[in-house]
């Protein structure tokens, strides 16, 4: 792996649905977690013999075992990768609701590639 963040394997059923594009991890999907792994942890996912899924955000104690980040093993979670999310969102928003931008929706999970983090705008409130 060409990243350093812990793993966790997943079961046969786990992976087809990571194949058909499911972008969340199930913990009756989950095989291993080979390290003690804290909740919001960063995590690689792999099948059982070794290939790569994701890397994403680990919660033991969620039914949503893996929330995934990114399916590109080489990219580091970190502030930057964080910020160009949040700006590509943004930008997108722009061009769609030019007018707007005080009363909207900049983050929207999954949809931006940020799963789980909502971020509104309501004008001065």
């Amino acid at each position: 792996m060409k990243n350093n963040y812990p793993t966790i394997t997943i079961s046969n059923e786990g992976e087809t649905w990571l194949q058909k594009g499911q972008m969340w991890m199930y913990r009756n999907n989950l095989v291993q977690a080979n390290e003690k792994i804290p909740d919001g942890g960063i995590v690689n996912i792999i099948s059982n013999d070794g290939t790569y899924y994701g890397t994403g955000f680990y919660s033991p104690i969620s039914h949503i075992t893996c929330r995934i980040l990114t399916k590109d093993e080489s990219e580091t979670i970190d502030q930057a990768f964080f910020e160009k999310r949040i700006r590509f969102a943004y930008d997108y928003r722009k061009t769609v609701e030019p007018n707007n931008l005080s009363n909207c929706r900049y983050v929207f999970g999954e949809a931006d590639l940020l799963p789980g983090l909502v971020v509104d705008c309501y004008n001065d409130i």
